[in-house]
């Protein structure tokens, strides 16, 4: 078996067989409260040996997703005052080696000097051996190269054109890679100098949000206030290269000075005109990277990863681009599913990989039962019949109620899929005002909706084609008439909304929730938020829940054959 580890921005872990059947993956925030955890994964690690029951001695690699320096890769370097010595040799020489950093001599030489800088090789290796782990060989992979083994074993595609593009890391910050006969094949790569993730990071920053976390909440402001003349602005900064898999950086500015030059040339405008302008030019930029892929790998099936992939609009204007067949975005877009694409990418090395779709990302840890005692504060009714719990609950969010649903195991990657989830009805467009408030949440797009799969089509556009993606909640879909009606508050200003859609097979409990409360209303969607408060990460347990319960974060919870709602409360 082959254990797969990001030790670096939101670390976390994976296990998988030498077939490529995903056993276990989790992040280290879940177990630590501490959102986008870095460092060595210890806990997550100790969770997947006791979930999964394997003995170290069962496990006979470790793949890392990181040959170099993980900490000259933090985008922290942007806001703070002080940079690391060497973060600031790192910039200094890239601005003094000018146009010579989209080299692809320079590129070698940034590789090879954070492969030289890399200090946390020792930890590792005694993480391990306290572990009984100390026999695994252990292999450092580029980067790039674990993101774009995420995207393309997952995605189902026996051939696919697969791109990363994120902040950076091993010296590059994208890549292009045919995915065939169960390998990945390097078509090309982006110098780091040229960095699309850190033109997302300055602007997430100047619009007075946190870099690391924040830049969905830019997404959110682009829909406000079209501005033609910041766009002109930013092209000034960057620009596509016809005829390569190449954008420019053209000042060649990193990190603080890119802050510093960005600031005085967007000060005539808001915050909602930049955001405007920077969500147009990134999709300028990334389709132009999606033509060019196509073009060198002759392939229309598209499978991507890397953090600039988190950007659920992006992704809608991919899947709409002329010539493509289908698109798929990594549940886990962003180095907390470098873990799993390294071990996929260790074990395609060894012997080609048939790549699979993903069916689900219910990979972590179970949520526990409920004691006794912990439950004698509420009030506490079993269903053992599935139904009627479905029901129940369909009956208590049909009543203006905020319910919390806790099921099986934890779901792997950003995004809460129904297993820890807040449900509330679609009806009220003014729940994004008072939920995100009781949730401690500053957020400028609606609660996103979940659907079932096969009424998908009477409420999104593009549903049919989107639908691997639109599991996973990582696309943006424009709303039907219908939708814009009757869930009005899960549709954003520009009229798109970012959906998931529920196979039966997959989400049981949560199918028939829908169809019962489609039954009550007429509207078969509910909005699911991620069952966490403001900076927190999403919770992993039962006892997590009843604490959120008693906080009033939520009225109610929705466990394994129970319904659980304070004392006294009816409806």
């Amino acid at each position: 078996m082959i254990l797969g580890i990001n030790d670096g921005h939101d670390a976390g872990v994976a296990l998988i067989d030498h077939t490529g059947d995903i056993l276990f993956a989790a992040n280290e925030e879940r177990f630590t409260g501490k959102k986008q955890q870095w460092g060595f994964p210890s806990r997550s690690l100790d969770h997947l040996l006791s979930v999964t029951g394997v003995t170290p001695a069962n496990i006979t690699d470790v793949a890392i997703g990181f040959q170099g320096l993980v900490e000259t890769e933090s985008s922290s370097a942007l806001g703070s005052a002080s940079v690391g010595l060497t973060r600031r040799a790192f910039t200094a020489a890239t601005a003094l080696a000018g146009p010579l950093m989209a080299s692809s001599l320079a590129t070698v030489a940034v590789r090879a000097a954070t492969r030289l800088l890399r200090r946390n090789r020792p930890v590792i290796a005694a993480q391990l051996g306290t572990r009984g782990l100390g026999h695994c060989r252990v292999s450092f992979l580029k980067h790039h190269e674990a993101h774009a083994a995420s995207a393309y074993f997952t995605a189902g595609r026996a051939s696919a054109c697969v791109l990363t593009v994120d902040a950076g890391g091993d010296g590059w910050s994208g890549s292009l890679w045919k995915g065939h006969d169960g390998r990945l094949e390097l078509i090309a790569c982006l110098p780091r100098v040229h960095s699309l993730g850190d033109l997302w990071l300055a602007v997430t920053l100047l619009c007075g949000f946190n870099p690391d976390r924040h830049g969905g909440k830019v997404t959110g402001l682009a829909a406000f206030k079209p501005c033609p003349e910041a766009l002109d602005t930013l092209r000034q900064f960057y620009e596509a290269v016809p005829g390569r898999f190449l954008v420019r950086n053209r000042r060649h500015l990193f990190w603080k000075r890119l802050v510093a030059e960005l600031r005085v040339a967007l000060a005539p405008f808001d915050r909602e005109q930049i955001s405007w302008a920077a969500q147009k030019l990134l999709e300028e930029l990334v389709l132009h990277l999606v033509r060019e892929g196509m073009r060198l790998t002759g392939q229309s099936d598209i499978a991507v990863a890397g953090g600039v992939f988190a950007n659920v609009k992006l992704n809608l204007e991919i899947l709409r681009l002329p010539g493509v067949t289908s698109f798929y975005v990594h549940p886990h877009m962003g180095d907390g599913g470098t873990a799993l694409g390294a071990a996929l990418a260790l074990a395609a090395a060894r012997n080609p990989l048939a790549p699979r779709e993903m069916e689900h990302v219910f990979l972590g840890t179970e949520p526990g039962v409920p004691t006794p005692i912990a439950l004698q504060e509420f009030d506490v009714a079993l269903f053992p019949d599935p139904e009627k719990l479905a029901d129940r609950a369909a009956e208590l969010v049909a009543a203006n109620k905020v319910l919390g649903l806790v099921q099986g195991r934890m779901e792997y990657g950003p995004r809460a899929l129904c297993h820890r989830t807040i449900l509330y009805h679609p009806f009220d467009p003014g729940v994004q005002d008072w939920l995100n408030s009781r949730l401690s949440r500053t957020e400028f797009m609606p609660f996103a909706p979940v659907v079932p799969a096969s009424l998908a089509g009477d409420y999104f556009e593009l549903a049919d084609k989107a639908s691997l993606p639109a599991r996973f909640m990582t696309i943006c879909l424009p709303a039907t008439e219908r939708c814009t009606r009757e869930a009005p508050a899960i549709v954003h200003v520009d009229g798109t909304a970012r959906p998931q859609v529920v196979l039966p097979a997959q989400l049981p409990l949560m199918h028939e929730m829908l169809l019962a409360f489609g039954r009550r209303t007429g509207v078969p969607v509910l909005i699911n938020t991620s069952f966490n408060r403001h900076e927190h990460p999403i919770i992993a347990t039962v006892d997590h829940a009843l604490e959120e319960l008693r906080r009033g974060v939520v009225d109610g919870l929705v466990l394994d054959g129970m319904v659980v709602q304070p004392r006294g409360v009816n409806g």
